[in-house]
Parts: structure tokens; sequence; C-alpha cells
């Protein structure tokens, strides 16, 4: 009896079924990547409470680190959430291999934003309570109206500067008033855009970009002058370094022309010594 091959699959189901499998490792490897990264998210987010506890009991931390550090972690998030919306808009992304595992990251990312914004909200509810105490120390005379203002992000300004024009010029009453001020605008900021977030883990990816595209601007502001002296120090180490790689070259060039004029030397020497011999 003749032995019959088992039938072959199409060559194109093959590759499809290839392509599924490289589809699926690819989503697992950077879903694990993303998850590592909410790790080293979560251990910055333990120090920057430490450091917002610094600044509020007066121990060290400066309104100027939170600020930074602050902004540090809003942009860490924003590239967080923009990957994984990425893998999420994947036709991979929910097959029964990969599906659990995009699940349980999506929850994870919640949950730290979540985290982040309460944290944020404590913080921001503590140095009001603070800001209002310190105005009251120059202004022992002030009415709700003034604390409100004086408390408020978007509060009125001369009010501010009122208080500032009260206390005395270069003091240290001085300092924390603006200061703190300046970390209540920031941080307000922030939890707008922690919301934000939030709401952009739910939309459908269709929806996501602008919404994205306003919490990474409000991530950004505020620290400007911190990104233009990385820029300007980034620039100068550029400069620092061609300067150097010129005078390496320079250095170089002139050690070969001088190895040149040498052998040149040298040369000509024994070409004058044959000549003088063949004379006698």
């Amino acid at each position: 009896m003749e032995q019959q091959n088992p039938p072959q699959q199409p060559i194109g189901l093959v590759q499809f079924a290839h392509g599924a499998q490289d589809a699926c490792a690819g989503i697992l490897n950077e879903c694990r990547d993303l998850q590592k990264a909410i790790d080293e998210i979560e251990g910055r987010l333990r120090t920057f409470h430490g450091l917002q506890q610094s600044l509020l009991s007066g121990d060290g931390g400066s309104s100027y680190e939170v600020s930074a550090m602050e902004s540090d972690i809003m942009r860490t998030l924003c590239a967080l959430v923009n990957h994984f919306q990425q893998i999420k808009s994947r036709p991979g992304s929910g097959l029964p291999q990969v599906s659990p595992q995009v699940a349980s990251l999506d929850g994870r990312i919640e949950r730290i934003i979540s985290s982040f914004k309460q944290q944020q909200s404590t913080f921001l509810r503590d140095v009001k309570e603070q800001q209002k105490r310190q105005y009251l120390v120059v202004n022992p005379n002030a009415t709700e109206a003034e604390l409100r203002a004086i408390t408020e992000a978007a509060g009125d300004e001369k009010v501010l500067e009122q208080a500032l024009i009260s206390a005395q010029p270069g003091s240290q009453a001085q300092s924390e008033l603006r200061g703190r001020h300046n970390a209540i605008q920031q941080t307000e900021r922030n939890v707008v855009g922690l919301d934000n977030f939030l709401r952009e883990m739910d939309a459908p990816v269709n929806q996501q970009d602008p919404k994205m595209n306003f919490a990474i601007s409000q991530a950004e502001q505020g620290q400007m002058p911190v990104v233009d002296g990385n820029v300007n120090l980034h620039f100068e180490a550029q400069r620092a370094r061609s300067r150097r790689k010129r005078q390496i070259c320079c250095g170089i060039s002139l050690l070969i022309i001088a190895v040149k004029l040498a052998i040149l030397l040298v040369v000509l020497k024994q070409l004058n010594y044959i000549g003088s011999n063949k004379d006698y």
C-alpha cells in the first residue's frame, strides 16, 4: 500500500502564524519592560514623598527640588502611558496569549497614577495650609478672601505681591511665600494632568492624542529653566568636546608632518653622502 504524506499547510497560513507568534513575543517583552519601569516610578514616588515632607517641615527640601522631581515624574508617566497606548492599539494585543498581561499592566498603570494623584492632593492641601500660616505672619489681619487668594493657583497675584512687599526683603518669610505659591501652581497643574492620564487610560485609542498632548504640556510647564539649563550644559559640553577633537587632530597632523620632514632630511643626507662618494 502506498504511504500518503500528511497534507502541508499553505505557506501563507504558516507565515501568518509565525508573524502572530513574533507579535505576541514583542508585546510580552514590552509589557515586562513597562512593569520594570513602574517599579522604578514607585521607588521615585517614595523618594519624592520624603522630599515633599522635608519641604513642609523645613528640614532641607526646597521648592525648586520638589518642582524638578515632580516634573520629571510627570514626564516619565507621560511616556509610560503613551507607550502602553501604542501597545493597546496593535492588533495582537487582544490575542489570548497576551491579553492577560496587557490587562494586568493596564490596571497597574491606573493604580500608580491614582496613587500619585492622591499623594499630590495631600501635599497640595498641606502646602496651602502652610501658606495660610505664613501669610498670617506677615499680615495678621488678613481676611478670609485674602487667605483664599494666597492659596489658589489662579488667585489674585496682587494679594501675593502685597504680602511679599509686607515681608522683609530677602527674608525667609518672603522666600517661603513665593516658593509655596509656585509649588501650589505646579501641583494643581499636575493634578489636572493626572486626571487626564486616567481619562486617557479609559478612552478609545483613536480619541487619545489631544488629551495626551495637553497632559504633556501640563507636565512641562514650570520647568523651562531646568530644561534650558540642561540644554545649555549639553551644548557647552559638545563645544568642549569639539574643541578637544580639533586640538587632537591638529596635534596628530603636526606630528605626521614632523615625522615626514625627519624622514626627508635623512634621505637627503644619504643622497648627499652617496654623491660625495661618487666624486671620489
